[in-house]
């Protein structure tokens, strides 16, 4: 039992120190992509040190949700306010920023920036699996993104097709498929953004034969490289696949 702003600065710490590691983690993601190293094996060998351990050690697209986030602004203003100082936690919330985009710049690299018209399969939209919730998920800006170059978007998501309606259904640009099948067929690529279980393990032979091109950007690395490239995918991850 502590005193009220005791907790409070608890629960502050708490998420911080969780997004400073997600953070690190997709900055190492970076490194390790351009250095050719699979991130996953270092994120192994990280979790191996019991001083580490191997929570909030996955490297991804950037992190979201309401309280979380909310939190994290909190602990920065806080900081700001009483020390008169910037603190880690800004440099974490600017790395996380950068990240909330990658997933765009590697499709935009991909199509050498020729994007207008293009058909975009999305799997995910939650800003974590288990959840119906959209709030400060990366998928907004990734369509916002895909639709200022003129992307049709295909989106499915297992739980939060309803807030997907309430908020862009009616952007013409956006489809919001019935299943993670229909959402593929015809795309000229497939963008990971939530691991769903659903998503774990797919019919990839199908999925191949849906798609205009195999081309995968996962944004959660949630599949093998080396068996996407024998099931005939390119396959684009954070900080593993192919470097983009």
């Amino acid at each position: 039992i502590v005193p009220h702003r005791t907790s409070e600065l608890i629960k502050m710490g708490i998420n911080a120190m969780l997004a400073t590691r997600i953070s690190f983690m997709n900055e190492m993601a970076a490194l390790a992509e351009k250095l050719g190293i699979d991130i996953d094996v270092v994120r192994q060998g990280l979790a191996a040190d019991p001083r580490i351990g191997s929570d909030y050690l996955q490297a991804g697209c950037g992190f979201g949700g309401p309280s979380f986030s909310e939190d994290l602004l909190s602990f920065a203003k806080t900081l700001r306010e009483e020390l008169d100082t910037t603190g880690l936690i800004d440099t974490v919330l600017m790395i996380n920023d950068s990240q909330r985009e990658i997933l765009f710049r590697k499709v935009w690299r991909f199509f050498a920036g020729r994007l207008a018209g293009k058909k975009i399969a999305i799997w995910g939209a939650a800003f974590k699996a288990g959840t119906a919730s959209l709030e400060n998920s990366v998928v907004h800006p990734l369509l916002e993104a895909l639709w200022a170059q003129g992307c049709y978007t295909h989106i499915y998501d297992p739980m939060a097709a309803e807030a997907l309606y309430a908020q862009y259904g009616k952007h013409p640009l956006l489809t919001i498929a019935k299943n993670a099948e229909e959402a593929v067929t015809d795309a000229d690529a497939l963008v990971l953004v939530t691991a769903w279980d659903e998503f774990l393990s797919p019919d990839f032979s199908t999925i191949k034969t849906l798609l205009k091109q195999p081309v995968v950007f996962d944004g959660r690395n949630i599949y093998d490289p080396e068996y996407m490239q024998e099931q005939g995918f390119r396959y684009f991850a954070i900080g593993r696949g192919e470097a983009i």
